[in-house]
């Protein structure tokens, strides 16, 4: 006997009794499996509408560990891998995040049954045996591993980055993302050309920068933004702004900005060829991404860093508003 979906009982649930819930959990996501979602919108779909399922069950009865852990596994696996049942589809591979081999205890994580008669805490134990409040910090510090940071983190990772633009341009230097040249070991037999180009299969140095379409762009980038690399070769790139982009001034965030955009805006314009048969010219994805770039200069929080009235002219900022620092934390 149910009540609003929810079993009317007079004990405590059991697995048994959650079967219908973790169905209904599998069944969402079945519906959602072959629809072509990114991992931002199937992050959305997760956190907005698979957690609610059983969260409105948990409001009214305690769910047992083991089909909390059940569903936690299949929203897991729905977001690496847009499927609940295959494996080894995930961006990067676990053992290039070495940190998660320092934890062996999350491989069998026990969860605990909370009585309902006592008031929640959550505690942490740190690294050296002491039990303190949960606290993200602390939590973080004692994961992460205090070893050497890559060169190029800066390049990525800086504070009034685009997220869109430094997840590609990540999976980019990691060389992760799914050219041809690494498909076709899926299938050797596809005969696959550059949708860009059309005579010969992309690969990430082929798109970053050396074929023409790329190259053009990447000559106005470095031209508008004043980046002094001679390079289009991608390993090159990256050698050179990661020492040439360093430092805490206007002129190389603009710089670190319009990088990841290049990257991102051909990868794009390669994805929409390629998939939407769409077709954009040169000077009109130049044009899209620069304005991208001037969005987000006006559009920053806390203002600017000491821009002069040249910076402001060239990126169409208007002259004599007040500015701030964007690097204050």
């Amino acid at each position: 006997m149910r009540y609003l979906g929810i079993p009317l009982i007079s004990t405590r649930l059991f697995v048994r009794d959650c079967k219908r819930l973790v169905d209904k959990v599998r069944s969402r996501i079945s519906d959602w499996r072959n629809k072509f979602l990114s991992y931002a919108g199937r992050l959305q779909l997760i956190s907005s509408v698979l957690y609610s399922i059983p969260v409105y069950w948990a409001s009214c009865l305690l769910i047992p560990a083991e089909t909390i852990k059940e569903i936690e596994k299949m929203m897991k696996n729905f977001l690496w891998n847009c499927d609940e049942s295959k494996k080894g589809r995930a961006k990067i591979a676990w053992s290039t995040v070495y940190w998660i081999s320092l934890i062996p205890q999350f491989n069998d994580f026990q969860l605990h049954v909370l009585d309902p008669l006592v008031a929640d805490k959550v505690l942490w134990r740190k690294r050296d045996g002491k039990i303190v409040e949960f606290d993200i910090q602390h939590v973080w510090n004692d994961l992460r591993e205090d070893g050497q940071m890559v060169p190029w983190v800066h390049l990525v990772w800086f504070k009034q980055r685009i997220q869109r633009h430094s997840f590609i341009l990540w999976l980019a230097i990691h060389e992760r993302l799914n050219t041809q040249d690494r498909m076709r070991f899926w299938d050797s037999n596809k005969n696959l050309n550059c949708s860009l180009c059309n005579s010969q299969p992309d690969s990430h140095s082929h798109l970053f920068f050396e074929f023409p379409f790329s190259s053009l762009v990447w000559k106005e980038v470095k031209d508008k933004v004043e980046i002094k690399s001679d390079s289009f070769v991608w390993r090159n790139i990256v050698e050179d702004l990661q020492l040439l982009l360093k430092g805490k001034n206007i002129r190389i965030l603009i710089m670190k900005i319009a990088f990841a955009a290049s990257v991102y805006n051909i990868w794009r314009e390669r994805n929409s060829r390629l998939f939407k048969k769409g077709k954009n010219m040169e000077n009109k994805v130049i044009l899209n991404f620069f304005e991208e770039i001037r969005l987000k200069l006006i559009g920053l929080k806390g203002g600017f860093l000491s821009f002069d009235d040249d910076v402001k002219r060239k990126w169409g900022i208007p002259v004599g508003e007040k500015v701030h620092d964007v690097f204050d934390d």
